[in-house]
């Protein structure tokens, strides 16, 4: 499995964006360059409303972010490779809302456990086929100096 190179910057404002939103999900999309054998990287975020009718316990990404993004990312070389969203006051694993929701293969979840409006751990997944499961991918955080493309 290819490492996730993430810049400290997008991590700390995707923490931020979980501990701000607690008792709530928190939740958005990411985007980067996606590759099978390269390390896998996150160039952007871009945080979205939690459409869920229970915010609390689980998360809908707002369409219409989801088609500005792609708009976004079409002159680049760049595309959406996955969501991030928080779990108030549980671990950093799929849930079973999680893995019922996840139709994509391939598609990265950054999952941050929160307690009372603190980070207590973030992980990183790949959806291994549509449906079949979440493999836990390595997340290695890039200092914002070393970032380019």
């Amino acid at each position: 499995m290819p490492v996730i190179h993430i810049p400290t910057l997008i991590y700390d404002a995707i923490s931020m964006h979980a501990e701000t939103s607690y008792p709530y999900e928190a939740c958005g999309l990411f985007s980067g360059i996606y590759s099978q054998s390269d390390p896998i990287v996150i160039t952007g975020y871009t945080k979205s409303a939690n459409l869920a009718p229970n915010p609390r316990t689980a998360f809908i990404i707002d369409p219409v972010t989801h088609i500005q993004l792609q708009k976004n990312t079409r002159a680049t070389n760049e595309t959406i490779i996955g969501i991030y969203h928080s779990h108030p006051d549980t671990a950093a694993i799929p849930s079973l809302h999680d893995r019922e929701n996840a139709d994509h293969g391939n598609f990265l979840w950054i999952i941050a456990s929160v307690f009372s409006q603190k980070i207590m751990d973030i992980r990183c997944y790949v959806t291994s086929r549509a449906g079949s499961g979440f493999l836990e991918a390595p997340l290695e955080l890039l200092p914002n100096e070393a970032f380019c493309l």
